[in-house]
């Protein structure tokens, strides 16, 4: 019986661009950006993720990963925990548990409009003062109102995404909330969907400060590690075995941000 070369078992082979082993084809994925990552790779970023927003949504050199690419390999448990990690990560109204041992994200359809309730834990959260649930008329929301007759008089715009008050004391109309909604201040409508026409203008400044800064979208060198080892400038991890240099401004970064961050 003649058994295959180890040429030839090797080219029955691919190299999983993230461990750097051989593996079989039938193991591996191949991404819109080219790189080939071997499943338990690839699910394993996707979890990642799911615990880490700034790595959401999912991409490997700026190209969008799918989870469809994946989505077979994912326990049920797991599938849920990332869709609900996504359902948090894209919401611009966030709202979690009161109970501070529990605080999970509650989704719209578990709110009403005095209260959400929590899955998870059962506990009910005051949708007006963000604390437990409680019986009677929320003095929060009693304030709220007042607040609300108050910035209307001195012009001040209510964020579309979370409800919270925004005071303009000069700049631009382009507001950035903290919950991560943006918006016209000049009409309150979701930026780049009102009428007004200054986030064109604010557009063009961002686009020729992007081309003016690097995006570090060329070649990066590989810089052998050390003792000490070198620390990357995206996520602050210290990297003893390598790290990546931009060609174009030196910044450092390791391979996970090369791919994943940049």
């Amino acid at each position: 019986m003649l058994w295959p070369s180890k040429n030839q078992r090797s080219r029955r082979h691919t190299k999983c661009s993230v461990y750097g082993e051989s593996v079989h084809p039938h193991a591996t994925v191949r991404l819109v950006c080219s790189d080939v990552y071997c499943k338990p790779c690839l699910k394993s970023f996707f979890l990642h993720v799911a615990k880490d927003k700034s790595l959401f949504p999912p991409k490997c050199h700026r190209q969008p990963i799918n989870i469809s690419t994946i989505k077979a390999d994912f326990l049920v448990e797991e599938l849920t925990a990332y869709r609900s990690a996504e359902l948090e990560f894209t919401s611009t109204d966030r709202v979690y548990c009161a109970d501070p041992e529990c605080a999970k994200f509650i989704p719209i359809p578990q709110r009403t409009s005095d209260c959400a309730s929590c899955k998870a834990c059962s506990a009910g959260t005051c949708m007006h003062c963000k604390a437990l649930a409680h019986d009677g008329g929320c003095l929060a929301d009693e304030a709220r109102q007042s607040l609300i007759n108050f910035a209307d008089e001195q012009g001040w715009k209510p964020c579309f995404g979370c409800g919270e008050m925004v005071f303009r004391y000069e700049g631009c109309d382009h507001i950035n909330c903290r919950c991560s909604a943006e918006f016209c201040y000049r009409c309150g409508v979701k930026w780049k969907e009102c009428l007004c026409g200054d986030w064109r203008v604010v557009a063009m400044a961002q686009e020729l400060q992007t081309n003016h800064e690097c995006d570090h979208s060329g070649k990066f060198t590989k810089l052998e590690g050390s003792r000490r080892g070198k620390v990357c400038e995206m996520c602050g991890t210290r990297h003893h075995k390598y790290i990546l240099s931009c060609k174009r401004c030196h910044m450092l970064a390791c391979e996970d941000c090369r791919r994943h961050r940049l």
